[in-house]
């Protein structure tokens, strides 16, 4: 009898848990890895560090790291049984298939995602874009602003395209003008969002990245932005977009674009179009400048995936040519190196361009301008380039 008894109480008590549970809300966080043995400490800990009035799930896919990252992540998953579920896998599937099976074991409300390489410094992240979310229900995503690292400088930086923001969400014609989202550490999804996105989306030619998920998200309600800087970029040699030199990250984008534009079916055409346009221009000119300099891709710097210099200095140019050179010299014979020097040319009349042309040093980047544009209508270089790479600008 005592025995039935016990049995009852017991069975009522799970079932007042599952009840209990069921009135929390769970959030779902994924972290993806591939020998990521030297930062997956950080973005666990950070993970689990996060507070708010919610249940914690915490879905790992390793793919099949051929270093310590697996066994780092089998130590955290037993000492947090309850939150951290790891995902087996026998083989590599890559970016794309890894995440997508990772967000498939999620059972939260909501989805947060950190690569096994980036980490959050808010332990209130998914507290706030949680309740974002709640109160905005135009949104079917959210992103917070996000910090680069450059590790090999010890180097922090603000996404400068999130800077310029004034509003509290953007929509898929942002997203195609410029990638405010940056990446996956900052970004919240509702999971009825993510269950509606068309399976093709983790079979295209490319990775599936927060660019394109973005966009995909955004068909469905507008993406919301909160200012608050609470997660980190890390950028390394290592990483699969950062490890790229400047042709190979504008080549990327041109190929993303089009490989972007035929997921949504054309539906957008004119605008993909015409923001490739900008990227092919851009190659057009450093190729050019990179043929004058007789250098290689390596001196050239990329705005977000190399080392970054500590000075950018900027050189504005319009039919120059009595003080140019003098301009130029005066920059490149500073004792501090640390710098790059962007030089805008602004369609000059005179013999500006052949001046700037002769130079033969890989720290000058050049931007060339069509129909003196910047002159005209009073933009300013920073306002078109969006973002220098250097810690100050000059």
């Amino acid at each position: 009898m005592y025995n039935d008894l016990a049995a009852i109480i017991q069975a009522e008590q799970a079932i007042l848990l599952i009840w209990l549970e069921n009135l929390v809300m769970k959030i779902s966080v994924v972290v993806t890895a591939y020998n990521h043995e030297k930062y997956i400490t950080q973005c666990l800990e950070s993970v689990l560090g996060q507070k708010g009035d919610f249940q914690l799930e915490v879905i790992v896919g390793d793919d099949c790291s051929t270093d310590q990252t697996s066994r780092i992540i089998e130590e955290f998953q037993k000492r947090y049984p309850e939150i951290i579920h790891v995902l087996p896998v026998d083989k590599n599937v890559g970016i794309s298939k890894n995440l997508k099976r990772c967000l498939a074991a999620c059972s939260g409300e909501y989805i947060a995602i950190c690569e096994g390489d980036d980490y959050w410094t808010d332990e209130e992240k998914l507290q706030k874009q949680k309740d974002f979310l709640e109160s905005r229900r135009d949104c079917s995503m959210c992103f917070s602003a996000i910090l680069l690292y450059y590790e090999e400088k010890n180097l922090t930086l603000p996404h400068h395209a999130q800077s310029l923001l004034q509003k509290d969400a953007i929509t898929m014609e942002d997203l195609i003008g410029n990638n405010q989202i940056g990446n996956f550490s900052c970004c919240m999804y509702r999971t009825e969002v993510v269950r509606k996105l068309p399976q093709g989306i983790y079979d295209l030619d490319i990775n599936t990245d927060d660019w394109i998920f973005g966009m995909a998200c955004s068909q469905f309600g507008n993406v919301g932005f909160l200012p608050e800087r609470m997660s980190v970029y890390r950028i390394h040699t290592g990483g699969a977009w950062s490890g790229k030199d400047i042709f190979e990250q504008l080549d990327f984008t041109c190929r993303h674009m089009d490989v972007s534009n035929k997921f949504f079916d054309y539906k957008y055409d004119a605008l993909f179009r015409q923001r490739r346009k900008t990227f092919e221009e851009e190659i057009a000119r450093n190729k050019a400048l990179l043929e004058t300099q007789k250098t290689d891709a390596s001196g050239f710097r990329s705005f977000i995936g190399n080392v970054p210099p500590k000075v950018s200095v900027i050189l504005t140019s319009y039919n120059s040519e009595k003080y140019l050179r003098e301009s130029i010299e005066s920059a490149l014979n500073q004792t501090f190196k640390d710098f790059e020097l962007i030089v805008w040319y602004d369609e000059s009349t005179d013999n500006s361009w052949h001046i700037i042309s002769g130079y033969v040093d890989n720290r000058i980047r050049v931007f060339k301008n069509e129909s003196n544009k910047f002159v005209a209508s009073g933009c300013t270089p920073r306002d078109r380039c969006g973002i220098y790479p250097g810690e100050h600008y000059r």
